[in-house]
């Protein structure tokens, strides 16, 4: 039996509210097993779908380049499309779409999800107490952080991070620095995450490949006052062309990176998207600036 990965990131991670729907409806799924936490990428949280069942807004995922929408991935049989598809009203309420997530190891996947009919949304639509609670339980049941939907709830659509963690030429000193300090992004520290890094000559490239191990990676840590004109910029030079574009040179990925004081954050970064096989120069230090 064929699976597919379903990316939940509404009332269906409330699992008693989804079986009192297949209870009230004669409907059986099973949202078993969990896959991992996740995000949609370059999408945000709106609620901009008024749903008479659920007496006000229902949520929604829209385009933003830098935002990203928090989830969970299930691994789900055609049949359970099927449910999915009667409970979200597809294709006349949602349609069910196609997309990419990524998780917090840095890793996409393909998924499928659900985005209300073009035609059907408004700019906003305040949800309900009750709907606002059932979607609140789901994320605290799955341990996703709800500061992002009761932002999305009061219209003011925080983004999921403002951070881009640096480890080659956009340091400081280095020669591509002045494209973030140009665009009003600071250092607010260094930083590490796992990965290994490769020396592809004028410039590091690093990789997440269990398959090389997994050392620190050291870089910088910035804060960014505009996160979409700034990713727009890096995009093209770091050659990534789209999540799920296998072509792209870097991956622009989300993951938790370590700062000086020990805190973890997410921060957007660019891993090397190449078979690192044909470079044989690692940087065992794991810093592009002690490579010689």
């Amino acid at each position: 039996m064929k699976k597919y990965l379903y990316f939940a990131y509404g009332s269906n991670l409330n699992f008693s509210d989804l079986t009192d729907w297949c209870y009230r409806n004669n409907q059986s799924i099973a949202l078993i097993p969990k896959v991992s936490t996740g995000f949609i990428p370059d999408t945000k949280l709106v609620f901009n779908y008024y749903s008479f069942s659920r007496q006000g807004g229902t949520l929604n995922i829209q385009d933003c380049l830098g935002h990203a929408t928090p989830g969970v991935l299930f691994e789900v049989s055609e049949s359970d499309l099927a449910v999915l598809d009667k409970k979200e009203g597809a294709p006349y309420c949602y349609e069910r779409i196609q997309t990419i997530a990524i998780t917090p190891d840095g890793y996409e996947y393909d998924v499928v999800t659900y985005r209300v009919i073009h035609e059907n949304t408004q700019e906003f639509v305040q949800p309900s107490k009750e709907y606002l609670n059932i979607v609140m339980e789901g994320y605290s049941a799955h341990g996703l952080d709800t500061s992002f939907l009761i932002s999305s709830a009061q219209h003011n659509n925080q983004c999921i991070t403002d951070k881009l963690f640096v480890y080659g030429t956009l340091m400081q000193g280095e020669c591509r620095n002045g494209v973030l300090l140009s665009n009003d992004a600071h250092c607010i520290g260094l930083g590490k995450t796992n990965g290994t890094l490769v020396d592809l000559g004028s410039f590091p490239g690093m990789i997440l490949s269990e398959n090389h191990g997994h050392n620190p990676v050291l870089g910088e840590l910035y804060q960014l006052k505009y996160p979409d004109r700034i990713l727009a910029i890096l995009d093209q030079i770091e050659g990534f062309n789209g999540f799920g574009d296998s072509d792209s040179l870097y991956r622009r990925v989300l993951i938790h990176v370590t700062e000086d004081g020990g805190r973890k954050m997410l921060a957007w970064f660019y891993v090397f998207n190449q078979d690192i096989d044909n470079y044989t120069r690692l940087i065992p230090s794991g810093n592009w600036k002690d490579r010689s």
